[in-house]
Parts: structure tokens; sequence; C-alpha cells
């Protein structure tokens, strides 16, 4: 499940799964029968370009099976209740055909369950989203977004990239945020990577930059880099998605999480963009309108050099505002800077 955070008394649970465009291989292998038809699973698998082979089959979607296959599945997640569905390893343009027959099959469910398309690369472009924008809610801008610093670097020119085609029910997905708790152990002989030990931070090892998923630890981003990582996601318009354990995270995290009118700004900041000629080549300036109050304007100045900056200022002209003062609110501190004619930090 995903947990969205009121506060620390009120938790809300979302159902997702994860879910491969394949067919199991076990499936195929004694050559399960599709719900409804007389086809089996072996008549539409075939052989598979994913990594590791998704440890499955490829849909063959041109056969006439397929569509039932995977109507079968939609139903089987509507019988349960699940509200997300993330289809992974289906954001490519050769899959076109699998994100098409998921869209169709979640829609004859007539359940409220969100698609969220992944995983992106070199291949994502303009184009793509626009074809799939009718088929799924989310998708994914990049590859995956661990907690490193370099990570945290290179998606900024990526999220500013497809900040603006954001918008209601379709919004590029900068991917899960490695806060708090993350990582753990694979089940024993795992078939995908090395076993990890739930006690063993070295991973048996294994490199744990190698294989992040399986090295149980707190986030490796100090609480300054969570903070640029979640201001970005949130005046981006991200998703908000918690790759961490929330009950073995820490208080500081937790907080950063919980802080509201910082949260706000993602479910109600219009147009962001990143302001060409304001900062430098590490100091990066993004804004965006206010849906509720049209009198106001979120900015997020960004240091992203590994020093300190010395000053870093930014004037109204170059946010396209036309007041020569206006009042400043700082959301993560909570504190009141007054009115001012630039912004200093």
């Amino acid at each position: 499940g995903v947990a969205s955070v009121d506060s620390l008394e009120r938790v809300k649970w979302t159902d997702c799964t994860h879910v491969c465009g394949c067919v199991a291989g076990g499936a195929c292998d004694v050559a399960a029968q599709i719900v409804g038809t007389a086809v089996t699973a072996r008549d539409i698998g075939m052989p598979s370009d994913l990594p590791d082979g998704c440890w499955n089959y490829g849909v063959n979607v041109s056969h006439p099976a397929a569509q039932p296959y995977y109507d079968s599945v939609a139903a089987l997640y509507a019988s349960w209740g699940i509200d997300l569905v993330k289809f992974d390893f289906t954001f490519r343009p050769q899959n076109l055909g699998d994100i098409d027959a998921m869209h169709a099959a979640i829609a004859k469910t007539g359940a409220p369950i969100l698609l969220s398309l992944s995983y992106g690369g070199p291949w994502v472009t303009d184009q793509l989203i626009e074809r799939v924008e009718g088929d799924a809610q989310m998708y994914r801008i990049s590859g995956d977004f661990w907690d490193l610093w370099s990570d945290v670097y290179a998606h900024f020119p990526l999220v500013a990239q497809f900040a603006s085609l954001a918008g209601a029910d379709h919004w590029p997905d900068a991917d899960m945020l490695p806060l708090g708790r993350i990582g753990g152990p694979l089940l024993p002989n795992s078939t995908y990577g090395p076993t990890c030990s739930d006690y063993d931070l070295t991973c048996n090892g294994i490199n744990p930059i190698a294989y992040p998923e399986c090295c149980p630890r707190q986030s490796r981003l100090t609480l300054s880099e969570q903070r640029v990582v979640l201001t970005l996601w949130y005046i981006a318009r991200s998703p908000l998605i918690l790759g961490g354990d929330l009950t073995q995270t820490t208080a500081d995290t937790l907080a950063l999480l919980m802080n509201k009118p910082a949260v706000f700004v993602n479910e109600d900041a219009r147009n962001s963009t990143l302001v060409a000629g304001a900062g430098s080549a590490n100091q990066t300036v993004w804004r965006a309108n206010s849906n509720s109050d049209a009198g106001a304007v979120y900015v997020a100045l960004f240091n992203l050099d590994d020093s300190p900056a010395a000053s870093f200022k930014v004037s109204f002209s170059q946010l396209s505002l036309n007041a020569s003062t206006c009042q400043l609110d700082d959301l993560w501190s909570g504190s009141n800077q007054g009115r001012a004619s630039s912004i200093v930090v």
C-alpha cells in the first residue's frame, strides 16, 4: 500500500500493485487457460526483451486473446479493491499496445483504478507522453531514482523538460521518494539480483549502489538534500509516493513530509516552470502560480553547488512580477519574511 500522511495520528492508505507488461512465466509453462477463452497463456506469450526477461514472457498484443488476458488481470485487481496499478517496463514506444489494452481493461471494470506507467529513459519524448495521456494518469520520466546526490542533480533538467505537460489526470512522474527507512531484504534464493540480509548493511559484500533496493538503511540524503528533493517534486507537481517505511523513519524526515504548507504547493501550483535567466549553472529558480490565490506566486530557489552560496538574489522582474514589493512567506520554516523588493537567500 501507499500511505498519505495527514498527521502522526491519521494515515490514509491506498492499495496498489506492481505488474509488468508480461505473462507470468509459470502460467506459460503450465499452459494456464485465459479466463473466458479456450486459449492458454502459452498461446499469447512471446520472448521478452525486458530486463531479466521480467522473469516472464511478453504479451503478443496482436493475438485476439491478448485483450481478454488483460481484462482478466484488471478484473482481478478490481475485485481486490486495488486503487493504483504500476504497469512496469511498458512506458516505451514498442509497448503502446500493452498500454492501450490495460487501459481498456481497467475501463471495463468501472473501478476507479489509476494507471501508472514505468519506467522512463532517453526514449521518453513529448510525443510519447501526449500519446498516453488518455490512457494513464502517471508516467515515469526517469529511470530509478535513489538516495544519491548525483541522482538528485541529474533530475533537475529532466523534471524541467516535462513539467509543462502536467495537467488534470496526467502527471510526469519523477519516481518514488527514497526518503526515510528504505531498502529491504529480498526473499531467499531470489531470482533478481543478490539475496540480502535484513541485518547486513553491506549486502553480503554486494555494492549497495549497484543494488540499492536491497540494502536496508535510512536515506543517505541529508535533511537539506531531502528538502531539495521535496521542493522540486512539490513545485513541479510530480506525483508523491514515498518509498520508505514510515514506522522506521526518523522524526526529522517525518517533520519534512508532514509540512502541510509545503506539501500544498504540489496540489495548488499551476504553470510550474524553470525561470530562464535567473540564477546560474548551479543555482536555479522555479516559479508557479497558485490555483487557490490569484495574488500568490510560488518561488523555489535551489543551490545545487557542492558548497554554500555566498548570496542568491532574484528580482521580481526576473519572476515576471510587476509589483515593486511583495509579502514573502517561507513555507518550510513557516516564517513571515515581511515585504521585500527581491528575494535574497
